[in-house]
This record gives C-alpha cells, structure tokens and sequence, in this order.
C-alpha cells in the first residue's frame, strides 16, 4: 500500500526592493513677529494737547502762569488726580566744594502741582508751588550727572552740576513720569501724574500723549535756544557778563579789574574768551558787534523758574 505524498510547494520569493532615500523636508520659518501696534490717539486729545500747548505759549512770560494752567490742563486731558510740573537741576553742596569729601549734591525742585479735590466745583483743588532744595543721596535713580565746568566762558552758575535723565519716560500702573532735558540752562524739565486706585491705571494711550504733549512743549525751548545761540551775547558766565558790560561803558582792561576786584591778567583772559565767543579780533569788533545785537533782543517763552529767580 503505497502512502499518499503531499506534494511539496515552494515559498514564493521575496523580492527586497531598495529603500527610497528620504527627503529632507524644509522647515517652515516661523512667522516673523508682528510689531505692536501703537495705541491709538483720538483726534480730540490729540488737538486738546496742541490747545494747551497754545496756550503755555501766550502764558510764557510768568512761569507761575504758564505752569499753574498747564497743570490743569494736563489733570483734564489725562483724567488725572494730581500732576507735578517741575524744573530739576543739581548743585554742589554749599560750603564743601573743593573739599576732599564728597558731600551729595543739592537738588533744586521748582515748579508747581495741583491735586483733584471732590469738594472744589470742578474738582481742581488748589495749585501751590514748589520750592525745595535737599541733599539727594542717590541722585542716578532718573538723572545722570555730568559735573561742572569752571572755565571763563561756561554758562554754568558757581557750583551748578550739568544734568540729563536716565529716562525720558517712565511708565507705571498709576504714575507717569516724563522728562525733558534743557541744555540751555542745564536743566530737566519733568512732568509727573498721578492716579488713585478707583480712577484705574494709566494705559499706553496715556503715555503716549503725555510725551507728545511735553516733547511739543520741548520743541518750544529749543527753537528759542537755538535761536539765541546765534546770539554770542546770550547765556554769558556771569563775570564775562560784568567784563562786556564795562567794556561797553569805555572801561579799560585795568578799570575793570579794579572795579571788580580782580587781577588785570584775569581780566586779560575774560577778554581773550569774548573775542573767541564773539569771532573778533579787536575791541572795536566786540564793542560793534554787541551794541548791533542790543538793538534786537528776543523773549525766550516758556520762562523758567530758574531765570526768574535768577
């Protein structure tokens, strides 16, 4: 009895194709960051600014008009509850220049604030003045000093320390603090607001205006400082304003030492530094020169505090 035999197949073969090499894929860049948006400005306070920025201008004679309602006008045009306007500037410490210690400078804050008083028809409540003069312990905080210059023809009263701000802007949750320097007079002018808890903090369009307003208000400054700096005349040291003045009047270089209780070769090199700052070359150039810029003077607006008191 023969056994039945299963016939035997093969195993279909396998044929291993090669592998495809894989692309690489490029990446997609990232998107490039979208600039923030200024916040935007209202047409109305935007013209409300340049309104008081108007009238700081016709007010600009009497630093206690002009700061008083500038003060005001800011309150409303920010819905603020206190605002500070004021002229900082540094000075040495009386009594110890020259001396090995180095004793803080002196900050002189002169200006004018007003606070919001809900039982004031309007709300505004008084504005009162501020005069102060402290010993700053830490003066790098919103300043930078740059010291002083002793030279005949500086601008700088005795024991003056020139000043710029660290920052024009500061922006806080319920404060503002804009400064603007005046290199003229070797001063910051700084503007401050404030607002309470209820009334909400500030927001971007707020500051944004408050710097639009003062950076107007600073443009007012430096066309008049430009302008008088085309007047050699303008911004003399004290003694070189003592020095022309007697020159004009026909003192010689010995009657004005005399007179001012200085050495004639003092008064030699006061004369050398206002043929330099007048491009002269004789006493009769400079004595031309001065009695043609006399003829036309011209206001500085806004007046300074500073040059009031001065």
């Amino acid at each position: 009895m023969t056994r039945a035999t299963t016939p035997r197949t093969r195993s279909p073969i396998k044929r291993v194709l090669p592998k495809k090499p894989v692309q690489a894929v490029a990446e997609t860049p990232p998107p490039a960051p979208v600039p923030p948006v200024a916040p935007a400005l209202t047409l109305r306070r935007v013209r409300d600014a340049f309104r008081l920025i108007g009238d700081v201008r016709a007010l600009g004679s009497d630093p206690s008009q002009w700061r008083a309602h500038m003060v005001r006008g800011l309150m409303t045009l920010l819905e603020a509850d206190m605002v500070v306007s004021s002229e900082i500037s540094f000075h040495q410490s009386p009594g110890h220049r020259g001396s090995k210690t180095s004793p803080p400078p002196v900050m002189r804050d002169a200006g004018w604030g007003v606070r919001r008083d809900a039982t004031v028809k309007g709300g505004l409540g008084e504005v009162w003045e501020i005069r102060e003069d402290r010993a700053e312990y830490r003066p790098g905080d919103y300043h930078v000093l740059l010291g002083t210059n002793a030279a005949p023809e500086s601008t700088l009263p005795d024991g003056q320390i020139a000043v710029r701000p660290r920052e024009r802007l500061v922006v806080g949750e319920y404060s503002l603090l804009s400064q603007w320097p005046l290199p003229h007079a070797e001063t910051v002018d700084q503007l401050v607001v404030y607002r309470f808890a209820p009334a909400g903090p500030f927001k971007k369009a707020d500051a944004r205006i408050l710097r639009l307003f003062h950076g107007e208000l600073g443009r007012l400054w430096r066309a008049d400082a430009m302008r008088e700096a085309r007047d050699p005349a303008a911004d003399l040291a004290p003694r070189l304003q003592q020095t022309l003045h007697l020159l004009a009047g026909g003192d010689s270089e010995k009657q004005v030492a005399y007179k001012l209780g200085i050495s004639p070769h003092t008064v030699h090199n006061y004369v050398k530094a206002l043929h330099q700052r007048f491009e002269v070359s004789s006493r009769g150039e400079l004595l031309a020169l001065v009695n043609q810029s006399d003829k036309g003077t011209s206001a500085f607006r806004p007046k300074l505090t500073g040059e009031i008191a001065g």
